[in-house]
């Protein structure tokens, strides 16, 4: 059998009959390059604009601590924990749910627009990080096939070169967002008239031409239309957006702490 063969064999051998194990060896052994930071969940939130700057007013009694909550999900994620939660730290806050609008002093209507990765924050951490992981992994799977020569050095590349991927996917830096609008009104006393105007116009041109001689007629019409609503809260508009990041990090994994602390955000909104 030629040395090329034999190489090849022993390579599919080694990889055969180790498999996950040497996968396993060579991630643990590699995985003290990566910070150790990098695998403790970390994030926050950032807001479009600080919920002190909205301009709410604080309720004067406890007659104006309620509160009309809808929850709109339009990124059609699965969020089922997401109202309940909303609702417990509102009411933990002080607030009371008002089922209906008209018994509320503030309306949060709140729309989850967005829950997945943010594909920006790598700035080329993975492939950095795998490059370094694939070298020494290449050199420790080389060492299990036992070969010292050349054999077993490029043996241990091509292989080292396969399992960069393989970790880089498992050591990239990977951060989730969950990003939801606000709307909350405040009831204002004598209600917010709204004013909307509104100008259409139409032009006629008509042209006619008999015996050499013709004539232009030109007409026009303008119409102003006017509309006048009264509601009873005074709308802010906000989005707020909770980010998670970690190694590795899925959605479903980073979905509980964006939920925690997408909700105490919310709730601490309201004055």
């Amino acid at each position: 059998m030629k040395p090329s063969i034999q190489l090849t064999t022993a390579v599919l051998s080694a990889l055969t009959l180790s498999g996950c194990a040497t996968m396993d060896r060579a991630y643990q052994k590699t995985a003290g390059i990566v910070s150790p930071e990098t695998a403790t969940l970390r994030g926050g939130i950032r807001w479009m604009t600080p919920p002190l700057e909205m301009g709410l007013r604080p309720p004067v009694n406890s007659e104006q601590m309620t509160v009309f909550l809808r929850l709109k999900n339009s990124s059609g994620s699965d969020l089922p924990n997401l109202l309940p939660q909303l609702r417990a730290s509102l009411e933990e806050a002080g607030y009371r749910i008002a089922e209906d609008m008209n018994a509320a002093h503030f309306c949060l209507i709140a729309d989850a627009r967005f829950l997945g990765e943010n594909s920006r924050r790598d700035e080329g951490g993975a492939l950095l990080t795998g490059g370094a992981i694939g070298a020494a992994t290449g050199a420790i799977i080389g060492h299990n096939i036992g070969d010292k020569g050349t054999a077993g050095a490029i043996g241990g590349a091509v292989l080292g070169a396969a399992a960069a991927n393989v970790l880089a996917n498992r050591n990239r830096m990977v951060e989730i967002n969950l990003v939801v609008d606000l709307r909350l009104g405040e009831r204002i006393p004598g209600g917010i008239k709204t004013t909307t105007s509104t100008d259409t116009s139409a032009k006629l041109a008509h042209s006619e031409r008999a015996g050499g001689q013709g004539g232009d007629t030109k007409a026009g019409t303008t119409q102003r239309q006017q509309t006048e609503v009264t509601e009873q809260f005074l709308f802010r508009n906000n989005r707020v957006v909770a980010h998670a990041t970690r190694r590795g990090l899925t959605t479903q994994e980073g979905l509980a702490f964006l939920s925690s602390k997408l909700v105490s955000a919310i709730s601490n909104a309201l004055p």
